[in-house]
């Protein structure tokens, strides 16, 4: 027997032995099945066929030594993934992008590679792999052509893609124009690096396909700049105090009606203003405005309950847009919040949840 193809046969089956992968939702009782002599080999089964040419393009190109070239391409993929992987190429040169058949993780630790194949559902088979550490599901798409059997088409499953553009958008990150630091090397050795950038972690792009972008909002990260026109966060906290049901009229007649609010990015001098109105018992209304140059605002609109004269709880939103933070996305608050005037010793409530995951915003409304 070949023993190149002997070696196939007892990695895939090993590596469907030795694993408990979790397969896409719907899929079908899977079968491991055992390495055919050649995935030309028409005697053989689709299913054997299929896992054998998939274990062979992770062991030998994916996460092997050998070049996937045209020839490999033209083994492996239909025309119409050929073309993708060639598209999906972003070195100089013509080559072919075979890191689409992992995450972007790539070359981390020991024990990455793949762990088993798996048939999901009918022409459809999963590739288990542990890239840098991390367990991924691939879906093979294989179709027959001219009576042989190649990948068609494969997904990743478990790469975070942003829902607006589902990852179709390349950009290079604004902080770092794709360096992966905020600063280069700076010694005579070239050892001080200086700091990964927080928007692309290091890897150059803001976006890239849905692999490349950090999508959580937090500290310093934004999701993806190209289609995301603002963030916005459920605000986690929320008081367990007791409101006053009703307000006394002295409380009352100092909340209700116009305030100078600010947002102190836009100015501490020249205030905005905020409208509270009387809703019902013990509920008032509260919306309000500040502009700024260049498009700033600071925009409130939601509803207020009452704890005592210095302590206000305020459900709604709380938008906050500044040119220069977040790259000048709009930055939205959602949910219930406190303004509080600490000791009764200011002049105005301020806003307590501050964080906007890369500063401070101070949001006050006077008193």
């Amino acid at each position: 027997m070949n023993y190149r193809i002997a070696a196939l046969l007892l990695l895939a089956t090993l590596a469907g032995c030795n694993t408990q992968p979790t397969v896409t939702p719907n899929a079908t009782p899977a079968e491991l099945a055992p390495a055919p002599a050649s995935h030309t080999d028409a005697a053989r089964n689709d299913s054997a066929i299929s896992v054998a040419l998939i274990t062979e393009l992770y062991n030998d190109y994916v996460f092997g030594r050998k070049e996937f070239d045209k020839v490999a391409a033209d083994y492996f993929c239909t025309e119409h993934l050929a073309e993708k992987l060639k598209a999906d190429y972003d070195y100089d040169g013509e080559g072919y992008a075979v890191w689409d058949f992992r995450s972007d993780a790539q070359d981390g630790q020991a024990g990455d590679g793949l762990k088993g194949v798996l048939k999901t559902a009918d022409m459809v088979f999963t590739a288990v792999i542990v890239d840098n550490g991390v367990k991924l599901n691939v879906d093979f798409f294989m179709v027959k052509d001219k009576g042989i059997l190649k990948i068609d088409d494969v997904e990743v499953i478990g790469v975070q893609k942003c829902n607006l553009c589902n990852g179709t958008k390349e950009v290079t990150c604004p902080t770092c124009k794709g360096e992966g630091f905020f600063s280069t090397p700076n010694d005579a050795q070239g050892e001080d690096w200086g700091q990964a950038c927080f928007d692309c972690g290091g890897r150059g792009y803001g976006h890239r396909n849905g692999n490349d972008a950090t999508l959580t909002v937090g500290k310093g990260h934004i999701p993806c700049p190209a289609c995301v026109t603002e963030i916005v966060v459920d605000v986690p906290q929320a008081t367990n105090q007791q409101f006053l049901a009703p307000v006394g009229a002295d409380i009352e007649n100092r909340l209700v009606g116009n305030h100078g609010v600010r947002l102190q990015w836009i100015s501490d001098k020249n205030l905005g203003n905020v409208n509270i109105e009387k809703e019902a018992v013990g509920v008032y209304t509260c919306v309000g405005r500040q502009q700024g140059e260049e498009g700033d605002y600071l925009y409130i609109d939601g509803k207020l309950k009452v704890v005592n004269l210095y302590h206000l709880v305020f459900q709604g939103t709380i938008t906050c847009h500044i040119s220069h933070i977040h790259k000048g996305k709009p930055y939205v608050r959602k949910g219930i919040m406190d303004f509080v005037n600490k000791n009764g010793a200011r002049k105005f409530w301020r806003l307590q949840q501050m964080d906007n995951g890369d500063c401070t915003d101070y949001v006050d409304i006077f008193m």
